[in-house]
């Protein structure tokens, strides 16, 4: 099943669709099937969150994958963290996932976002034995 997205707005308790037309015809694409809908805050990760992100996250992933012996850019960083921490899934009727593939973060939240780097870090901690400073830490480097 692919996934249904409608935008719109929660007033006085009340679910209001951009447009209502638009989100019936794309239901009326769907199978018979079970479904999960979710109602989420709409929004944007903020610049910092992705400096963070692309500046010390995936660059300190970057260093260990070298340690390691595998020599990534930064977008190959985010195409494994995306794979790994946020994968699409296309299942069959009877939810076997036949394919596995990057979810995209464009459209996270500030508190999506917030949860992705906090997995990213955990995994990095635990599994790769690589620690990902706080993002409100002060590194300071010391050359003498």
């Amino acid at each position: 099943m692919n996934k249904v997205t409608a935008y719109g707005k929660v007033e006085n308790g009340q679910l209001i669709l951009h447009s209502r037309k638009r989100f019936a015809e794309d239901i009326r694409q769907v199978k018979d099937c079970e479904v999960i809908l979710t109602i989420k805050k709409r929004g944007r990760a903020s610049q910092p969150q992705r400096g963070y992100l692309f500046g010390c996250v995936y660059k300190e992933l970057q260093l260990r994958f070298l340690e390691l012996g595998h020599r990534l850019d930064i977008d190959e960083v985010h195409e494994w963290a995306k794979a790994k921490f946020n994968p699409e899934r296309i299942l069959d009727e009877f939810g076997t996932i036949l394919v596995e593939y990057p979810g995209s973060t464009a459209e996270f939240n500030k508190e999506d976002m917030g949860l992705y780097i906090d997995a990213i870090r955990e995994y990095a901690q635990t599994v790769l034995n690589c620690f990902i400073p706080d993002p409100n830490s002060k590194n300071e480097m010391n050359f003498e």
